[in-house]
């Protein structure tokens, strides 16, 4: 059950991360603190961190994987402190307090088998959750409403709301799909699956750098919060802006990037054809958005990219404004 896979509970001994917010300070009136415990494991998780034995201080500062977790008591100084003390190179120090990795073999807990998703082409009671783009495409048809991350409920209630959905005969999740969750390379280009998750997306920016996937990238770590991301998909974002008109930052990024669509009309037919056309075309055509692929830019030569955003915060806000643009210097200027 849950007691047992939990991070931590009172049949055996705390967690790594529970253990360094006491031995920190990191808890005072304890209301954030499973919050903060959970946001910390997870982000180290899943950065692929092992512990912590892969992520510099620098890097868990930039990553700000407390981001849209809130703290009345502390002032955060100490639950920093906890966060960085697991860096391999960490420098904080507090009297008998632990620091480094942690080992995660016998500590970081595993899934509730009996919560895991269980992907399946066939509808049952009007819900499908496929796992292959070929079982999608037999279940698919205009009448379905699609979902994967589900965050964009949180913008539109009135067309997102889950209740209705549950039992609804028209309910199509495509997170399981396994080809709408690939990434590769091809050449200048990065081709993503309309599944793919914001944060996977920007990791993947990170791995193929080049003088437009960089800003790309920093913009992406932008939108939202760590918690949003980590459901939220590139699709699902997307045809937010198509259906709704949403001011998204991403559309708007990707479009700069020369961004391209992949995507199923009303009669199953594959279509390809550049991003700003297809959010720009008929808000009710009959989709379902595959792919999305971008150019990466140069790392030295070709033109570079720059982005803004207008927002009441830095992060966890939707902007008032956005603007992306290409632009090359020439010698002598």
């Amino acid at each position: 059950g849950l007691k047992k896979a939990a991070v931590g509970c009172h049949e055996y001994s705390g967690h790594p991360v529970q253990e360094r917010m006491m031995q920190y300070h990191g808890t005072q009136c304890g209301f954030c603190t499973p919050g903060m415990v959970m946001q910390m494991w997870g982000g180290l998780t899943q950065h692929k961190a092992a512990g912590g034995k892969n992520l510099s201080e620098e890097e868990v500062e930039n990553l700000d994987l407390l981001a849209g977790n809130l703290c009345r008591c502390t002032g955060y100084r100490p639950i920093s402190d906890c966060l960085k003390s697991f860096a391999k190179d960490s420098t904080v120090s507090f009297p008998e307090a632990a620091k480094g990795p942690y080992e995660t073999k016998g500590n970081d807990p595993k899934f509730p088998e009996f919560l895991a998703p269980k992907p399946g082409s066939e509808e049952s009671k009007g819900f499908a959750r496929p796992s292959t783009l070929k079982a999608l495409k037999a279940v698919w048809n205009p009448d379905k409403v699609v979902i994967s991350g589900h965050t964009g409920w949180g913008v539109y209630p009135e067309l997102y709301a889950l209740r209705p959905l549950i039992g609804a005969p028209s309910v199509v999740q495509i997170d399981a799909v396994s080809e709408l969750n690939k990434i590769e390379r091809n050449g200048d280009r990065l081709i993503f699956g309309s599944s793919v998750k914001l944060n996977d997306l920007a990791f993947a920016l990170e791995e193929n750098k080049g003088k437009v996937s960089n800003p790309v990238r920093e913009h992406i770590l932008l939108i939202a919060g760590h918690q949003v991301r980590n459901l939220g998909s590139v699709g699902g974002n997307l045809m937010m802006v198509k259906r709704k008109g949403f001011a998204s930052d991403l559309a708007t990024i990707l479009s700069c990037a020369d961004g391209f669509v992949t995507y199923l009309n009303a009669r199953k037919r594959e279509v390809s054809k550049p991003l700003l056309e297809f959010l720009s075309s008929d808000r009710d055509e009959a989709c379902l958005l595959l792919k999305i692929s971008i150019c990466l830019g140069a790392e030295e030569d070709g033109p570079s990219m720059i982005s803004y955003r207008s927002a009441l915060r830095p992060r966890n806000a939707y902007s008032f404004i956005n603007a992306a643009m290409l632009y090359s210097v020439k010698e002598g200027f």
